[in-house]
């Protein structure tokens, strides 16, 4: 989820969240949009080793999401969804932080 989010235009991720099997065709995903072995593999050590709750995951997509809604003109680069993961998922961890502290 965390590739198809970075890679693909925003016109085609909004199209996806309406998406019923009435409405129309589906689009075809650009390359980069299907995560690799190794980068899956990457995510599931991450999430383990740091063992973050599923609601730090989930709000580390949002963010990666928010940031492509809000800056449409931001295009992934082949091998930047390794960054974008690793800070997202920092800030989806710091925000849960906060947010039980306070």
């Amino acid at each position: 989820m965390a590739c198809f989010l970075w890679f693909e235009p925003v016109g085609i991720v909004e199209y996806a969240m309406t998406y019923n099997e009435h409405n129309g065709q589906l689009h075809p995903l650009a390359d980069d949009s299907i995560a690799a072995p190794d980068f899956i593999e990457f995510c599931t050590r991450v999430i383990r080793t740091t063992a973050v709750s599923k609601e730090v995951a989930l709000l580390s997509l949002l963010f990666v999401h928010r940031l492509r809604q809000k800056n449409s003109e931001v295009q992934g680069k082949t091998g930047s969804q390794w960054r974008i993961f690793t800070i997202a998922l920092m800030l989806g961890n710091k925000s849960t932080l906060n947010t039980e502290l306070c």
